[in-house]
């Protein structure tokens, strides 16, 4: 009797869980007039349900918030073609919720009062060409958008279902616009896995769509009114079908020493607004240079630095201005002894306030002058509170002049190649604008650096070894780069070959007329050197017959000598 009760229960259990986590599989679909099949279904409380497509079908699942049908797309941006849906209990205790649960995102869709059925709604497309004409637009029919400063109703949502090299558009603007593109065999279609997009037209003549690339979904904040920051984006302007990719911003660096030495970084761009920089790395170059007695100068080695400092850091440095009280006796000489008790702090990373200039010796007109001679709107924006002028302080450097010795920290930068490694070089900034905190890379980032003194691309960057080395190193690389089982590579190779041989053999000619010249000029010359010996022997050969003539030589006097 026990065992028949047990049993009983175990299948009440059974049901009970089977109710609770069954699963759906759709084989239904109803094709709607508007070109997509829907599936509905009244979800009960405690259930889940698994729902696919095949994978030349468009899923898409309804967006509460935004009130519209939307692709489900992984965080990385790549469109699912199954998705999970359960109605269970939510977070916050007395409510209900509907999850959604794809790739790697599982997130509340929507919540209820009530445990009641809620109805799901799915739809997938399967042939973007089953969409009624009356249904798209033509491109000159797209709404036009707001400027009104409320992003919410300045833009609108864009959303993409792509099938070969079709793409369809649903723009969310005041109502739903759907529009189709045939894209060329050149357009990586990678790039509509984007999960930020965005349809803005101002001028109603110049659609647009803004097109998030990055894996930072800013591209919110950066079309905002007051941009707060960048986003790699591709701009697709919708009346031409052209793609612009947009993968960097500009920014300026101004690098100078203070009157203490210290060498400072001015960092400055009016691509977004930046409230203050909590963090910051960035890497460079720099040497000293000593100057002695005018004439004589020499150089340390380039060292590569490393700057990864937070707002909150700081820089403790010796003055090293020269105090003009301290004089040698007797020599009438600057001192050299800089008072070494004389330490001074300053933050790493600063907004520079012009009105309070303690730490800088940079001027507003130095910087407009500066700025300006680099683009033109520099003089409108610098004026606004918005923009704002940061200093790195990169390091204690040598600033040193006593009219006999002048020293002074160089930093390398290579204008004729912005790439150089050994440039200065920014790759990572966090900073917070209106409280929100954001980020921007160096790779994003086409930084223009310029140095006081501005000293030309030195040329021991590199030693002669160093440089043999790498000349050696690139030759290597370019013929391994080589196919030589190509036959043209073959054929160019011996054409080289047989000119080069020729140059050497021409270079054999000209060494032996080189030789030939220089061996007549060596007879010439010696001629003439013989010529003026002899001239110049003439008198003391006079000397010496006059004095034969005329002066009688002397009779030598020889005595015998005797043995006994």
């Amino acid at each position: 009797m026990l065992k028949k009760i047990f049993i009983i229960m175990s299948l009440i259990v059974s049901a009970f869980a089977l109710t609770i986590n069954s699963s759906y599989a759709l084989d239904t679909w109803e094709l709607n007039d508007d070109g997509y099949h829907y599936y509905t279904q009244n979800l009960q409380f405690g259930n889940s349900i698994t729902i696919a497509v095949d994978p030349s079908e468009v899923l898409e699942i309804f967006d509460y918030n935004l009130n519209i049908y939307v692709v489900p797309k992984s965080t990385s941006g790549i469109a699912q073609n199954q998705v999970k849906i359960t109605f269970d209990y939510d977070d916050v205790p007395g409510y209900f919720g509907l999850y959604y649960e794809y790739a790697d995102k599982s997130y509340l869709a929507i919540s209820f009062v009530s445990n009641q059925a809620v109805e799901i709604k799915v739809r997938k497309l399967s042939d973007i060409t089953n969409i009624p004409d009356d249904d798209l637009l033509d491109v000159s029919e797209l709404p036009q958008t707001k400027n009104e400063g409320n992003f919410l109703m300045d833009v609108g949502h864009v959303n993409f279902s792509v099938q070969d090299r079709k793409v369809l558009i649903t723009i969310t603007y005041f109502g739903t616009h759907k529009i189709v593109y045939d894209m060329g065999i050149q357009t990586d279609m990678s790039l509509f896995n984007s999960t930020e997009a965005y349809y803005v037209n101002l001028s109603g003549d110049d659609p647009q769509i803004f097109i998030n690339n990055s894996d930072n979904y800013y591209l919110k904040d950066m079309l905002s009114s007051d941009s707060k920051t960048f986003v790699k984006h591709t701009i697709w302007n919708l009346k031409t079908n052209e793609l612009t990719h947009v993968n960097e911003y500009k920014a300026y660096t101004y690098i100078k020493q203070n009157d203490e030495g210290v060498l400072i970084a001015y960092f400055y761009t009016d691509t977004f607004v930046m409230d203050r920089i909590l963090t910051a790395e960035l890497e460079y170059t720099s040497r000293i240079r000593t100057d002695k007695f005018g004439f004589i100068t020499e150089y340390t080695d380039w060292n590569r630095r490393q700057f990864n400092y937070t707002s909150d850091d700081a820089l403790s440095y010796l003055d090293l201005s020269i105090d003009w009280n301290l004089l040698v006796p007797g020599w009438g000489l600057h001192s050299l002894g800089l008072n070494p008790l004389n330490a001074l702090t300053i933050p790493r990373i600063d907004v520079v306030n012009f009105s309070n200039m303690t730490n800088y010796n940079i001027t507003q007109n130095e910087v407009k002058t500066y700025f300006e001679s680099l683009y033109d709107s520099f003089n409108n924006n610098s004026q606004e509170d918005s923009y704002k002028l940061f200093a790195f302080a990169l390091s204690d450097g040598a600033l040193i002049d006593t009219g006999i010795v002048k020293m002074q920290t160089e930093i390398y930068n290579n204008k004729n190649n912005p790439e150089d490694p050994h440039n200065f070089q920014i790759f990572h900034i966090v900073y917070e604008t209106n409280g929100h905190i954001y980020q921007t890379v160096g790779e994003d980032i086409d930084v223009v650096v310029d140095t006081d003194p501005d000293i030309s691309t030195p040329d021991n960057i590199f030693s002669a070894l160093e440089q043999l080395l790498k000349m050696f190193t690139d030759f290597q690389q370019f013929m391994s780069s080589l196919n030589w089982n190509d036959t043209l590579t073959i054929v160019i190779a011996v054409v080289v070959g047989l000119i080069i041989l020729i140059i050497i053999k021409s270079l054999e000619t000209v060494i032996s007329v080189i030789k030939m010249i220089f061996g007549a000029i060596k007879l010439v010359f010696m001629g003439i050197l013989n010529l003026v010996k002899f001239i110049f022997s003439i008198p003391g050969k006079l000397f010496k017959f006059l004095k034969f003539l005329f002066i009688p030589k002397k009779k030598n006097k020889y005595k015998r000598s005797y043995r006994k």
